[in-house]
């Protein structure tokens, strides 16, 4: 949900975190795989961006993501922006083309675009849960393998008028005025150029 915490680098990578951010009683728990899911993901797009191949197929992730509202309050109100609700858990079902992970990772300059993917999230409020549903599909310019700017593209929020507007507020702040986008890039190229290799670099 930081857009996506940095879940479509890590969703992809970084970029259904930066996706599954902006999204964001009962505590919700975290399904037992959650962080299973999250690292095979991980570890198969890291295997695209230090391979820089295959260039066919496709990455495909059925992922989710459980935040406490202590970590979101944390994470926005650096900003100036309350969270007054609970806990948060999001998923999405990625599918990314690997030429276009390739593509971002070695031509000179590359437009990163994911086709549209649906969010599903619940919220905790004081009355239960809350369903919230979020369409958007983000893009990321490249240079030289690096990221240099990125935009969430949200397109359709489902969602309670008070969750719906703050969630539309955040978002066209980001895409109008960048309101998280210095730390997005860093997020993304920290993923890419660090994390990865870190983690999943073979060893000679």
């Amino acid at each position: 949900m930081r857009a996506i915490q940095a879940a479509i680098w890590s969703t992809v990578g970084t970029a259904a975190g930066a996706m599954l951010f902006t999204a964001a009683a009962l505590a919700l728990s975290p399904a037992k795989d959650e962080k299973a899911k999250l690292k095979a993901c991980e570890a198969q797009l890291c295997g695209l961006i230090l391979k820089k191949a295959p260039s066919e197929g496709t990455l495909a992730c059925k992922l989710t993501k459980t935040w406490e509202k202590s970590s979101i309050v944390n994470g926005v109100k650096e900003k100036k922006i309350s969270w007054t609700f609970g806990d948060a858990q999001c998923g999405v079902d990625l599918k990314v083309g690997n030429d276009a992970v390739v593509a971002a990772m070695t031509k000179p300059t590359y437009e990163f675009k994911l086709a549209p993917h649906v969010i599903a999230c619940v919220v905790e409020r004081d009355k239960g849960l809350t369903e919230v549903k979020i369409s958007m599909a983000p893009k990321i310019t490249f240079k030289d393998g690096k990221a240099q700017k990125a935009w969430l593209n949200i397109s359709k929020i489902e969602a309670p008028t008070i969750i719906k507007g703050a969630i539309w507020t955040v978002s066209k702040l980001e895409d109008n005025v960048g309101l998280f986008h210095g730390q997005l890039i860093k997020e993304v190229n920290g993923f890419i150029h660090k994390k990865c290799a870190k983690r999943y670099k073979p060893k000679s």
